[in-house]
């Protein structure tokens, strides 16, 4: 569908990375929330829940399935859904900068405008993921492994870039004395004001450059070199995770305060953009690019030993899904711990300030970015490589785990765990971004893929909606003292992490009724070695024998024998 070039799969995996660098602008609202905050609603009484508004409009923008829908028009395809994302996201940042430096914009033209960066994201996200799994059916985990995971180190690789270029240097470095606070944020809005113009120039800038690149392909079939290719990408983006974390890790060791120009920081920015090209050496040729339209994809069989693969002509399409309850359990699974994970996300400039920890703010986002990342790369991997032990729907399940762990932590009035806590919960959150793709093409195909995946990421919006803005706002100014903006002490938003508890806990019971319902798509046929998915993916190998697989003992008792079955070759 669409107009665009052929290239070589994997010239289109770098195209679609960076342009996943592009759109992972969407998690950084929290760097410069407080500064927006200060400058829009320093007198008002209810400046949380206003700024709390502008990340929900910016969610809403980002998780509306407007992308998807977009994507699978007659219009639509990935080139014109990535120069879209360019139209709206320069905007978006640009009439924000502009409200940082004073020009007097109504609040409700500021919702909209967070509403257009946070389509600008949507719309590249979805260019790069639609792309990707349709040219990568036999590696829908670690092709969504790889482009999610880079998604969620973007927003890193950006706050470094933050850091390093646009965050002016503390004033008491300047001057040998500690200024007042307000002295000291007027200092930061400038860095914030900086940093707002560059991403609204930087990104389009970037997803217009690479979109050339990014197109359909004959299905990549399964094979050694494929293997080995992924390998080198994920190397790639684990190492740039590791240089990011242990920079986070060290600055904070260190009491080296972000923006102070030190060493440390020029040199992590630039180990980071070496270490970023080198994704251009992962294709070693490209075929010459041929003009193409409505590019069909032929059926592919896969020539590995013991694994051919068939693709399926079956699908459901959005109306089919929705009158599934399914859908429903799916939705209802990830509601709790994409909203968990983005009230965190969200709100760990003011979760920090309650604690006493603002120091660590910009640290704690990039760590945050890091293990979301860390957590979209290995469920990726584990996805794929456990599928045919134990049924996908099972990783949902250990995510609502996670998530509520996470908030059981930042509920306790223990400091310490605060950054763990914060951690955690981004890692529960990354996981879910790399588990519901390809249960997406295992349940319901190929047909309406990027819809349904914009219809299930408004698990994120709805979950933002209902934990950041309706309840951890009111909470947080409830427990503010009058006449205060800000908030102090454990109670800030320790019932907004019980309730979240509750609900990962919903959640959870959701996930095993699907894990029930889907069991027969991922059951094995005894004795022909056959195991199929929704798309038709057929494994044949003989099977002489089997073994049981253990499995958590709450899970044993909702699955049916044959479902833990695993072949042995």
């Amino acid at each position: 569908m669409g107009y665009g070039l052929k290239w070589e799969p994997w010239v289109v995996v770098v195209g679609c990375v960076f342009m996943q660098l592009a759109g992972g602008h969407i998690y950084l609202f929290g760097t410069y929330s407080n500064e927006l905050k200060y400058v829009l609603f320093r007198d008002a009484s209810d400046a949380q829940t206003r700024i709390q508004a502008m990340a929900l409009a910016g969610n809403i923008g980002c998780y509306l399935p407007l992308s998807g829908l977009w994507h699978d028009t007659r219009f639509g395809g990935a080139t014109t859904t990535a120069i879209l994302g360019s139209l709206l996201t320069f905007p978006g940042y640009f009439l924000l900068y502009k409200a940082i430096n004073g020009t007097d914009i109504p609040y409700a033209a500021l919702l909209f405008i967070c509403g257009l960066w946070g389509s600008g994201a949507s719309f590249f996200n979805t260019s790069a993921i639609a792309t990707s799994i349709r040219n990568f059916p036999h590696h829908r985990g670690m092709i969504i492994g790889l482009m999610a995971s880079f998604f969620g180190l973007s927003a890193s690789v950006l706050v470094q870039s933050y850091v390093t270029w646009f965050k002016p240097k503390p004033l008491e470095d300047m001057n040998g004395m500690v200024p007042p606070p307000a002295e000291q944020i007027e200092n930061d809005v400038s860095g914030a004001s900086n940093f707002l113009l560059f991403l609204s120039i930087g990104p389009p800038i970037l997803a217009v450059l690479t979109v050339t690149f990014v197109s359909r392909t004959d299905p990549v079939p399964v094979s050694k070199r494929a293997a080995t290719r992924f390998k080198a990408c994920y190397t790639i983006i684990f190492t740039t995770a590791i240089v990011l974390l242990t920079s986070g890790i060290y600055t904070t060791a260190s009491g080296i305060k972000k923006g102070s120009g030190h060493w440390t920081e020029d040199a992590t920015m630039w180990t980071v953009v070496l270490l970023l090209s080198l994704f251009l050496l992962v294709p070693y040729k490209a075929y010459k690019k041929v003009p193409y339209k409505d590019l069909e994809e032929p059926a592919e069989t896969s020539k590995e030993p013991g694994n051919e693969v068939k693709l399926s002509k079956e699908e459901e399409g959005p109306m089919d899904a929705l009158r599934s309850v399914r859908f429903y359990l799916m939705f209802g699974s990830l509601f709790p711990v994409m909203g968990g994970g983005l009230m965190v996300l969200n709100n760990i400039a003011q979760i920090l300030k309650a604690k006493d920890k603002s120091d660590a703010n910009d640290v704690m986002v990039q760590l945050m970015s890091v293990f979301n990342c860390f957590a979209r790369l290995l469920i990726g991997v584990v996805g794929d490589y456990f599928v045919h032990k134990f049924n996908r729907p099972v990783l949902l399940s250990f995510i609502l785990v996670v998530m509520g762990v996470s908030h059981a932590m930042l509920a306790l009035p223990v400091d310490f765990l605060v950054i763990p806590g914060a951690c955690l919960a981004a890692f529960g959150y990354g996981c879910a971004w790399s588990t519901f793709p390809p249960l997406i093409a295992e349940i319901f195909g190929f047909g309406s893929f990027a819809t349904l995946y914009s219809m299930f990421a408004m698990a994120a919006c709805l979950g933002s909606l209902v934990f950041s803005t309706l309840l951890a706002s009111k909470v947080y100014e409830h427990h503010t003292e009058s006449g205060e903006t800000d908030c102090y002490g454990n109670s800030c938003y320790q019932l907004t992490h019980a309730i979240i508890c509750c609900a990962c806990g919903i959640g959870f019971v959701c996930s095993l009724i699907l894990n029930r319902l889907v069991s027969h798509i991922y059951r094995p046929r005894v004795g022909t070695e056959v195991i199929e998915l929704h798309d038709g993916a057929v494994s044949e190998a003989s099977v002489s024998s089997a073994k049981r697989v253990s499995v958590p003992s709450v899970i044993t008792p909702i699955l049916d024998e044959e479902n833990i079955i695993e072949h042995v070759e």
